[in-house]
Order: C-alpha cells, then sequence, then structure tokens
C-alpha cells in the first residue's frame, strides 16, 4: 500500500485516471486522487492564471517600454493633447496619424477629429471614440465613415442634429433616423424626402418636439395625429398646423392647455369659441407669468387685449369663470396701458364664494 500512495503522489496531474477506476483502487487510492483533483482548482489553476498574468503584465511594461525608447515623443504627444485638444492641430503629420494620440484627443473633444490625419477621419475605431463624445464630429469624417451605420448611429444617438452630416443613405435609413429624431426631433429637418412622409418617424419627432412639426411635409401636417402629439408636447406647434387644423376644437384645445399663448395661431371661429377661450383663461390664471408676454409684444398685445374684452362670455347665466377672465383681461389692459414689464402680483379681489372659480378650477 505504500508502494502505491507513494506512486500516487509522484504522479500529480493522473487524479482523474485514479477516479476512473476507482472501484479496483484501495480506499487510500481513492482518497489521494479526490484530494488532487481538490487541489487542481485550489492550488494549481489559481497559480496557472497568476503566473500567465505576471508574464503579461511584464511583457506590457516592456512593450511600453520599447515604445518610448523607440519614440518618446508619442508619450509627450499624448499628454500634450490631453490638455488641450487644439494643440493636435499643430503636431506633426506623423503623430496627427498615430491613432494614440488622436484618441486621446478625440476622447476630450470629438471635434478635435478635423485636425487628424485622413487615414485618422477614415479609421472606424477613432471616429466611434470621436462621436461618442461628441455626435457633431461626423461633419469631420470621411465620407466613407458618413455612410458607416454604427458610426453615423453612434453620431445621431449623442447628437441628433448629428444627421446633417450623414450621407444620403443614411438620412434615409429608418433606425438612423429614429435615432435621430427621439434624441432631437427637430433633426427631422435632414431626414429624406421618404422618411419625413414615414408617419412613426414624425410622430417620434414630434413628441420630441413639437415644434418638429414645422419640417413634416403636407401630408403629415394634415395627420390629426401627428397634429395632436405635436401641440400635446408643445402648445405654439399649433402655428405650423395647416389652416383645417387650426380651425380643429380638438386640435386646438389641446394646444391652448398646453400653453394658452397658443391661442394666437387658432383660426378666427376658434378663437370665439367659448371653450377656447376657457381654457386659454385657465391657463393664463395657472401661470399668470405668461401674461408677461404681452408686454414684450405690442402688436401682439393689442390683438389679444381685442380678443379678452369681458363682453366675449355672454352664457346665460354667466359661467364662473367669465369674471375670472374679465379680470385677468383688465390686468393685461393696465400692463399694456402702463408698460410695466416684470412680473406681475396677480391678487384675485373677487370673493370667490360668488364666483365659484375655485370650485370650478378644483373640477377641472
Amino acid at each position: 500500500m505504500c508502494n502505491e500512495t507513494s506512486l500516487s503522489c509522484e504522479n500529480y496531474f493522473d487524479g482523474f485516471h485514479f477516479l476512473a477506476d476507482f472501484k479496483t483502487n484501495s480506499c487510500s487510492k481513492n482518497c489521494l486522487g479526490i484530494l488532487k483533483l481538490v487541489s487542481y482548482f485550489t492550488v494549481a489553476i489559481p497559480l496557472l492564471i497568476g503566473i500567465v498574468y505576471a508574464v503579461s503584465s511584464l511583457m506590457g511594461r516592456v512593450a511600453l517600454y520599447l515604445n518610448d525608447a523607440v519614440d518618446p515623443r508619442i508619450r509627450t504627444a499624448i499628454e500634450t493633447v490631453r490638455a488641450n485638444t487644439e494643440f493636435l492641430a499643430i503636431l506633426d503629420k506623423d503623430l496627427k496619424n498615430n491613432i494614440e494620440v488622436v484618441k486621446a484627443a478625440v476622447r476630450q473633444n470629438g471635434c478635435a477629429l478635423r485636425y487628424a490625419s485622413l487615414a485618422m477621419q477614415n479609421n472606424q475605431a477613432v471616429v466611434l471614440v470621436a462621436v461618442r463624445q461628441n455626435g457633431w464630429a461626423l461633419r469631420y469624417a470621411s465620407p466613407a465613415m458618413q455612410n458607416n451605420e454604427a458610426v453615423v448611429l453612434a453620431a445621431v444617438i449623442q447628437f441628433g442634429k448629428a444627421l446633417r452630416f450623414a450621407s444620403s443613405a443614411m438620412q434615409n435609413n429608418e433606425a438612423v433616423v429614429l435615432a435621430a429624431v427621439r434624441q432631437n426631433g427637430r433633426a427631422l429637418l435632414f431626414a429624406s424626402s421618404a422618411m419625413q412622409n414615414n408617419e412613426a418617424v414624425v410622430l417620434a419627432a414630434v413628441r420630441q418636439n413639437g415644434l418638429a412639426l414645422e419640417y413634416a411635409p403636407p401630408a403629415m401636417q394634415n395627420n390629426e395625429a401627428v397634429i395632436l402629439a405635436a401641440v400635446r408636447q408643445y402648445g405654439y406647434a399649433l402655428e405650423y398646423a395647416p389652416p383645417a387644423m387650426q380651425n380643429n376644437k380638438i386640435v386646438v384645445l389641446a394646444a391652448v392647455r398646453q400653453n394658452g399663448l397658443a391661442f394666437q395661431y387658432a383660426s378666427p371661429l376658434m378663437q370665439s369659441a367659448f371653450e377656447v377661450m376657457e381654457a386659454t383663461g385657465i391657463y393664463l390664471a395657472r401661470n399668470p407669468d405668461s401674461i408677461n408676454h404681452f408686454a414684450y409684444n405690442q402688436e401682439r398685445s393689442l390683438d389679444w387685449v381685442n380678443l379678452m374684452r369681458g363682453d366675449a362670455f355672454t352664457r346665460d347665466p354667466e359661467h364662473p369663470c367669465t369674471r375670472r377672465f374679465q379680470w385677468m383681461s383688465a390686468v393685461v389692459r393696465a400692463q399694456r396701458t402702463t408698460r410695466q414689464v416684470g412680473r406681475l402680483e396677480l391678487a384675485l379681489e373677487v370673493d370667490e364664494r360668488e364666483s365659484g372659480v375655485s370650485h370650478i378650477l378644483s373640477r377641472i
């Protein structure tokens, strides 16, 4: 038995072989085989990993040392552009063509790509680093990179309007355009005609920024779903709606509830509609600072004062909101007459128990 155990110890790496014959082996031999297997995972393998790591680390240090020994300017150039990316513009041509130097610059400021060599501007790894830092850097990429879907996607995700510098093919790529308008709705301006007529794209754009409606084609501007999405995001988008939509009560109400000042873009018929004027009055009551906008544009103020005259409400019996709206109209007139600009200290002097204003507003 001693000889058998001694032989097992000498053959350290045959633990699996011993276990394969465990039925014919002695008990001590099987136990030794199990201990060997346990030691493989607790001692031998971790030790081997440590040796590999130490050797690779040493080789990396040697390579870095050799690299510096060959051209110490590279390390100096990297430190320089990290401190100020503009210095890339005055480096020697070979340094502008060095991938490590250029990467160090564009990591700090993507637009430093404009100072890199043409080869670096056509290097996907370098351009990706640049556009992820600043999507606008796509402007300085090579035409091949401006036509690279991975690069353009990275650019528009960081800055939607970078779509402007993408190739025509990318401006017609639905995935790219959707990513762009979701980051900045107004990037719709740079999409292809086909994408501007794509309802999913236009909806994504106006949901991010209602004013993107300005760049939608007539077919989309006449689409009620698109218009509603736009004015719910920003009431002023009503300005870019066609006359038919500016005369649509559902659309106009959605606009003035989001921003009462969108009232000015409603059709004359909608401006005289009680529900629209009521919604506008409620918005102004809740957002008194909005009244200051009247003081900045005297011509527009005059139109609004005329529209907000007290006799606009003719319901019988009188609606409880009428008195507040009349009072607000008086505030606007006073502001325009005295040309006061700034925050208005609004104070409602009407007895709310008689007018029922608080009750009505609490239910809206």
